[in-house]
């Protein structure tokens, strides 16, 4: 090997370092090219069932109360397909918030954590990218 080319080629414990921290980069990108796509997949389901939700509520229309008990023969808020799909289905009583369904709650709930995690992820994100000065790709 030539003088110049032993002071071109990095020291073997340097490129041993880059090496794991090449293989280990790897991995965490390999779960951050899944990981959106299986978000998207979610937020899908949860925007169907919304959007099923919010069809069938704006279809429904309040009739007059035809038996004793309040609740016969009214329309059920609940459509009947969405049901199978989300198990979002309205019973009275149900629930902390007032009536709500627990699969109402629950959908609610993983909303608010899948935003949670995006922003502390985007706010995770920019502070490292922040450090350099530079964002990737500029």
């Amino acid at each position: 090997m030539s003088e110049d080319n032993a002071r071109r080629t990095p020291p073997e414990p340097l490129l041993q370092v880059i090496a794991n921290l090449t293989r280990f980069h790897r991995e965490h990108e390999q779960f951050y090219s899944r990981s959106p796509l299986r978000r998207a997949g979610d937020l899908q389901a949860h925007s169907r069932a919304l959007k099923s939700l919010a069809d069938r509520w704006t279809e429904a229309v309040a009739g007059e109360a035809s038996a004793a008990s309040p609740f016969a023969g009214a329309e059920d808020l609940s459509a009947a397909g969405p049901v199978a799909a989300s198990g979002i289905l309205f019973m009275d009583g149900e629930g902390e918030g007032e009536g709500e369904p627990a699969e109402l709650l629950r959908l609610k709930r993983e909303l608010a954590v899948l935003a949670d995690d995006s922003e502390q992820t985007g706010r995770g994100r920019r502070t490292r990218w922040s450090r350099h000065g530079r964002w990737p790709g500029s």
